[in-house]
């Protein structure tokens, strides 16, 4: 599909610990795209933030002379800006669209970021959102160059983990501390042997884990745990859905309209609506190996066959005509 296509792609890749990123970088190699990465993380002054945003927040301006002979030399015909409020000034923005270049900004971090990314979104030919309340809000806005791309997951996560005894678990949660997630934590580890994994939790010895140990993590858990609910109290489809799918993990989430639009419960994961039925249903699954095996490969086959990263990107280049 991308023969003869280039594409420079900007991301912090390197700081990017769910490896989002990686896996779109990886996903355009697959598609036989030629690919060039500027990873501004270890690029001193590259990036101008004065308002110092974070979290997907921007614009977050990189500075075109630190990437001036990538574009002289490479000659892409995409640059791809990659989450974390990323963008170029808007002189520079109209200074490489005049070049025949088109601008791609892809929006990791809705709806939460929506405010900040709408005053810059028109800077890009073609920009994208994870989120679909995100995505009509934009359009809303007369953003026609807006569209809505949901996660997906690249092909390192449907190949086998070896089972390592220190990992193995009966419930495992994997996310940051948050006050309103507190409170179900305490009652999964009066009940249940469980492991957590993430930022701020007020548990000695916890920590957040990056690839390739997540993988394991993930892989020796009998059942993960899922939060569809972001920083700012939307209801979101996340990234972490495909992740544990792909693996062919076991995923009960909280029940919402979205992610039923993805997998369907009950075959290919399952759901709670509030927090007795999911001790219930995580007890039901722990003492029916076969049955929830049988729904984690569902889910695994679903992954495969609908939410990859090329399958999203495919998507998105034949609609902007990028092919």
């Amino acid at each position: 599909m991308g023969k003869n296509k280039r594409i420079l792609f900007i991301s912090k890749t390197r700081q990017n610990y769910t490896n989002i990123l990686r896996s779109i970088f990886y996903a355009l190699v697959e598609m036989d795209y030629h690919v060039r990465e500027v990873d501004v993380s270890v690029i001193p002054r590259i990036l101008y933030n004065p308002h110092n945003f974070k979290g997907g927040n921007g614009p977050v301006n990189v500075s075109y002379k630190y990437i001036k002979h990538q574009v002289e030399t490479f000659k892409p015909h995409m640059i791809m800006l990659v989450a974390g409020g990323l963008s170029f000034s808007e002189a520079t923005s109209e200074y490489l669209k005049n070049k025949g270049i088109k601008l791609l900004g892809i929006t990791l971090s809705d709806p939460d970021v929506f405010p900040t990314v709408k005053k810059y979104a028109s800077r890009f030919n073609y920009h994208t959102t994870n989120s679909k309340i995100a995505y009509q809000r934009y359009k809303k806005l007369g953003l026609k160059n807006t569209y809505y791309m949901p996660f997906g997951i690249d092909s390192r996560f449907f190949v086998p983990t070896k089972i390592e005894p220190k990992y193995v678990s009966d419930v495992t949660v994997m996310g940051h501390y948050r006050p309103e997630r507190l409170a179900l934590v305490k009652e999964l580890k009066k009940r249940f042997d469980t492991k957590i994994y993430g930022f701020g939790w007020p548990y000695k010895n916890v920590r957040a884990v990056d690839h390739p140990e997540w993988l394991k993590v993930v892989n020796a858990s009998k059942v993960m745990i899922d939060f569809p609910q972001t920083g700012a109290g939307y209801y979101n489809v996340k990234v972490r859905l495909f992740e544990v799918t792909a693996t062919g993990t076991f995923l009960i989430t909280k029940k919402i309209k979205e992610i039923g639009e993805f997998f369907e419960y009950g075959k290919e994961i399952e759901s709670y609506e509030n927090n007795n039925e999911l001790y219930q249903k995580i007890r039901y699954y722990l003492d029916n190996p076969k049955k929830r095996e049988e729904i984690s490969v569902n889910g695994q086959k679903r992954c495969a066959l609908d939410h990859t990263w090329v399958q999203r990107l495919r998507k998105l280049f034949n609609e902007i005509k990028f092919i």
